[in-house]
């Protein structure tokens, strides 16, 4: 594995050296994302529930990642208010 310093692309000011706290911070910044990909699923399965021949239960799977939004959600806003 090439160090960080090898590569001149490498954004060097995202990693520390601290591999925890480097985890810790990646684990941090994707729970801001979860919301958003859980709404992505939404609106795909509402398409498809429209418009897909395949016999799979769309609006029960869409229901079921609304829920997850609104869950994460919380969440997310506990993280941010701790900022």
């Amino acid at each position: 594995m090439r160090a960080c310093g090898d590569n001149p692309h490498f954004p060097s000011d995202l990693v520390t050296g601290d591999r925890e706290k480097d985890l810790q911070k990646i684990i941090e910044e994707s729970i801001l994302f979860m919301p958003v990909s859980n709404i992505f699923w939404v609106c795909w399965s509402l398409i498809n529930a429209e418009e897909s021949s395949i016999p799979f239960d769309y609006g029960a799977y869409g229901r079921d990642r609304l829920a997850l939004y609104f869950h994460q959600k919380k969440n997310l806003e506990k993280y941010l208010s701790r900022k």
